[in-house]
């Protein structure tokens, strides 16, 4: 038998310093222990000073190929539990919180605390259903790793949805989810950044979805179906007392009866309404399932407490009720008269405005309604008189007339 090796690899010595191996291992090895590690693995070694040697690595030593591989052997020869623990040195400041900013957390904790589950599901979603529920061209993926996950979502309700059809498939009954994460839009204007990618816009938002019972079955509440109030109600403990306005409007995934956007000082926030008939049937789904998705960057803004006064002087209440329009949303009257109440310093005396009745019918024509409003008037220094009152309510009444030729029921 003639036995003939060829190619055997020739590796290079490696030039080992001994004040370099102290400082990587953290030990107080002198160099006779370093030295002896390497020859206990029959390492041949040439000094060439006094601070480093080179050391010949044989070729069955495919793994030497570097100094921190023989620091390494060093260490596991001198033994991992000789090396002392030391706990990092580095300098802890601690920053300050922003005073008008809430954390993500302190929102998820308010969701959670309203009896719903959070969910993380893939960025990736099925193109056919993103494009049902948005209508926006998706961001297609060169390389999917699936057939129904073939775009990056524009929304995060495609990903609930499969959720949901997962828990209903368990015999689920009462389904509450809520997500935060990322949707991606393609935005030719977004430049690349640390965290941007060139012609793809990320924002942040915050989902939530609602399914069967309006609350667990029991004996002092009738079952009923969850329905759009229900939502809008979770969504308010979220909002606090920031001014939200909700307008009735049409979108690709929500009934056309039944949704609403969302608006926040004139900027769009999102959308809330119930999953529309026909993507309820197409997903199979047995019974109405209400949607809300908002973008998380406002939320994450808290208005600062600002100390006011408790007066002790009784209010002035008023109720007057307005016949408008009915093409015209209550939201609007109530926004105008509230924009009236703090710019007109004849209504600088209102404290509250609130809707508490809508008629219509008899008595106005078939395209009026009347809405009734109770308005708080009151003073820190003294009790208001029956003029200030009255040129509060007229001010209001006015502005009202002008900008939607409404007039006094």
């Amino acid at each position: 038998m003639d036995d003939q090796v060829t190619g055997v690899p020739d590796p290079a010595p490696i030039r080992l310093r001994f004040d370099r191996t102290r400082k990587v291992i953290g030990a107080p090895l002198d160099d006779a222990q370093i030295l002896a590690a390497l020859a206990r693995l029959q390492l041949v070694t040439h000094p060439l000073d006094a601070q480093s040697v080179e050391v010949a690595v044989p070729s069955h030593r495919f793994d030497l190929r570097i100094e921190e591989d023989l620091i390494e052997e060093v260490a596991r020869l001198h033994g991992y539990d000789r090396l002392p623990v030391r706990p990092p040195m580095a300098p802890a400041v601690m920053r300050g919180g922003e005073e008008g900013r809430r954390r993500l957390i302190d929102i998820k904790r308010l969701v959670a605390a309203q009896d719903f589950q959070e969910v993380i599901n893939y960025s990736f979603v099925d193109g056919q259903t993103d494009q049902m529920l948005t209508g926006i061209p998706a961001i297609r993926l060169l390389n999917p790793i699936a057939q129904t996950m073939d775009v990056m979502r524009t929304t995060l309700w495609g990903g609930m949805l499969g959720t949901l059809r997962s828990n209903l498939n368990r015999r689920a009954s009462r389904i509450r989810l809520f997500e935060s994460g990322r949707a991606f839009l393609a935005d030719a204007s977004r430049e690349s950044g640390p965290l941007q990618i060139k012609g793809i816009d990320q924002p942040m938002r915050l989902a939530m979805l609602a399914a069967g019972p309006a609350a667990p079955e029991q004996w002092g509440t009738p079952t009923r179906a969850v329905d759009f109030f229900d939502l809008k109600a979770h969504l308010a403990v979220l909002l606090g007392s920031r001014p939200v306005r909700y307008e009735a409007a049409l979108h690709p995934a929500l009934h056309p009866g039944r949704s609403a956007r969302m608006l926040l000082g004139g900027q769009m926030l999102g959308w809330i309404g119930e999953l529309h008939p026909a993507h309820q049937r197409s997903l199979d789904l047995p019974g109405p399932v209400m949607l809300a998705e908002v973008d998380l960057a406002p939320l994450l803004q808290s208005d600062i407490p600002v100390f006011m006064p408790v007066s002790r002087f009784p209010p002035s209440i008023r109720d007057i009720a307005l016949v408008v329009d009915q093409s015209i949303p209550a939201a609007r009257i109530d926004g105008h008269l509230r924009s009236i109440a703090a710019s007109n310093p004849a209504a600088k005396c209102v404290r509250n405005i609130r809707l508490f009745d809508e008629y219509r019918g008899k008595g106005l024509e078939n395209k009026e309604k009347s809405l009734a409003f109770r308005i708080w008037m009151q003073d820190t220094e003294r009790t208001l008189e029956e003029a200030e009152v009255n040129a509060a309510v007229d001010s209001l009444v006015s502005g009202l007339a002008r900008q939607f030729n409404a007039r006094l029921r």
